[in-house]
């Protein structure tokens, strides 16, 4: 049976530091959407490549042999960036 949880009941559930991590996350998110629909609308011949030189950090959960892990990521000298953060709950 799936959970049943609302996404409203799970962030009243997470802690200060979560939530300016997902804030964050969100952030960089709207960044990339919004340096998208610009490079969309500016250039209609094709998709150019965005080399991102920094960016918000944000949450990434990786699974590794069945375990969740969690990384805290960004972009920074035009590259992704990552820190581990420890084993997702």
């Amino acid at each position: 049976m799936p959970n049943d949880v609302s996404l409203n009941d799970k962030l009243k559930a997470m802690g200060r530091d979560e939530l300016i991590d997902l804030q964050a996350m969100i952030a960089g998110l709207l960044d990339i959407m919004s340096a998208t629909t610009a490079l969309n609308e500016s250039t209609p011949q094709g998709k150019p490549k965005v080399k991102r030189q920094h960016s918000a950090p944000f949450i990434e959960i990786k699974t590794i042999k069945g375990r969740q892990y969690a990384y805290r990521r960004w972009y920074e000298g035009g590259k992704l960036r990552s820190e581990y953060i420890g084993k997702a709950e």
